[in-house]
């Protein structure tokens, strides 16, 4: 297994630098740091050009390129066009407001996938199952920024106008990691819950349909019908014999998903004034801060490279046929 692990190593490091320099020719072209200096008559085109070349924007992009991935080989992604910090301070600022708010959701959303897709999938046909399947439809089709702007006008903006009138047992959730008090634990729960349900009422409909079919394909199986007629009870068939198989096409979707959690969620972030990862991203993007966009996209890209490989490592432990060679 070792032997394979440092195979596909070098082989991420290589689609790493492939990767990288891709992503940095199509940020370099997709705008212009100094636009914004365009139509402010106190900046000179002289000024225009002297700031142009102390950010070294007036090389070359592959000599700009090899520049940059020597510095981010040792962790150094640079310095902030619109800030003048350090890309790496401005990410390890925002970084754990994003993974508390991303770890959370993704904890709720996986356990409720699965208590859902498998309540369907021993019901089949049920009408809870029909009634489970429509709600993931209409799941599926709703845009997160509906859901995230729905929510907030209900528990954020109207809940707390009948609070004011007197209706205190209305549950107003505010939200915004600028607002509340981090000392209090409390505080924590009651400003996440409307994030987490917009990003789990979006995701968990195509979650639980997955668990469900992945369960149906497995209990049709002889070796389930074997354990059937030995006499197991059918929670003991489901949970011991039926759900290890089924849950290894649901481990490559979570090993795909992990990683984007570092990336967090721009538009759930945005809506509810989250200050993450995905908020910095979609700034940065919109100002062209192209070193801090490299910095977050390189972020995401290992990520993805190291559970690509853990996922691999992972199918062993859930099926010993699974060798890595």
């Amino acid at each position: 297994m070792s032997a394979y692990i440092l195979r596909r190593a070098l082989q991420g490091i290589v689609k790493l630098v492939i990767i990288s320099f891709i992503m940095f020719v199509l940020t370099n072209l997709s705008g212009d740091p100094l636009s914004q200096y365009t139509n402010n008559p106190r900046i000179r085109a002289e000024d225009r050009e002297r700031i142009r070349a102390e950010l070294g924007l007036n090389q070359p992009i592959p000599f700009r390129y090899v520049g940059w991935i020597k510095k981010a080989a040792v962790g150094d992604f640079g310095f902030s066009f619109s800030e003048r910090r350090p890309v790496i301070q401005m990410i390890g600022e925002r970084l754990p407001d994003t993974l508390l708010l991303m770890v959370v959701a993704e904890t709720v959303l996986i356990s409720l996938s699965l208590l859902v897709g498998i309540y369907q999938a021993t019901h089949q046909y049920g009408l809870a199952d029909n009634l489970l399947t429509g709600f993931s439809f209409v799941g599926i089709s709703m845009p997160v920024f509906f859901v995230g702007l729905a929510l907030l006008l209900i528990f954020a903006v109207q809940f707390k106008l009948w609070n004011k009138a007197g209706a205190t047992w209305l549950p107003y959730l505010p939200t915004g990691t600028a607002v509340w008090d981090r000392s209090q634990v409390s505080n924590w729960v009651y400003y996440m819950i409307l994030p987490v349900a917009t990003l789990v009422i979006i995701q968990v409909a195509g979650y639980a349909r997955f668990v469900r079919s992945s369960v149906l394909e497995v209990l049709s199986q002889d070796y389930i019908r074997v354990a059937r007629a030995k006499g197991l009870i059918e929670r003991v068939v489901v949970a011991r014999h039926a759900l290890k198989n089924a849950a290894l096409p649901f481990i490559t979707i979570i090993g795909l998903d992990i990683p984007l959690l570092l990336a967090g969620a721009v538009v759930t972030e945005s809506v509810f004034s989250w200050r993450g990862m995905g908020r910095l991203f979609i700034n940065s993007a919109n100002n062209s801060d192209f070193p801090v966009v490299m910095g977050i996209l390189m972020l995401v890209t290992v990520a993805v490279i190291f559970f690509q490989i853990l996922v691999d490592v992972i199918y062993t432990l859930f099926d010993p046929r699974i060798k890595l060679a």
